[in-house]
């Protein structure tokens, strides 16, 4: 059998301002370059409603700048665009995820350690002080469809456009 245990995290007061008791998360998209170095590619706050307990795959995806600052724009599954928080009303433009940078900074490094993983999905969660705190890794689904949506293309110069070749 397997487990995981983690202690229970509360989120920032700014991210609960957001959406609630469902703790948003950095979804920091890692790679490993053709050199070995591992960067990020592109990063998301995937933020849940008012009424959910955690945070789902098909709930809201907002932008996320190298200085951690949230896009203009979120999408929710069904494509639709908003510009604020559907239950909160809280607006995503302009605010600045605390520890977001540290966070892109932190998967990096840990990705560094299994660099025979090519792409993962790190899921980060920013505690009441600001800490990122990794909740989760993805290496299937590791959050490329909405970079590549909404910011792409993110994942130019690592080849993969030549894999169908093979």
């Amino acid at each position: 059998e397997m487990g995981l245990f983690q202690r229970r995290m509360f989120q920032h007061p700014i991210l609960e301002q957001m959406c609630g008791r469902a703790v948003a998360t950095l979804r920091v998209t890692t790679v490993v370059e053709s050199d070995g170095s591992v960067s990020c590619r592109n990063v998301q706050m995937k933020v849940g409603r008012l009424d959910e307990t955690h945070v789902v795959e098909a709930n809201i995806k907002i932008s996320v700048d190298e200085k951690g600052r949230m896009g203009r724009e979120s999408l929710n599954w069904q494509w639709d665009i908003r510009t604020e928080h559907p239950d909160t009303g809280f607006v995503f433009e302009g605010v600045e995820v605390p520890g977001a940078v540290r966070a892109v900074e932190k998967a990096i490094r840990l990705h560094g350690d299994i660099r025979f993983v090519h792409a993962i999905g790190w899921d980060i969660g920013i505690d009441q002080k600001g800490n990122p705190q990794i909740l989760e890794l993805n290496t299937w689904n590791n959050g490329y469809k909405f970079g590549e949506a909404f910011d792409g293309p993110c994942f130019t110069g690592l080849g993969w456009e030549d894999l169908w070749r093979d």
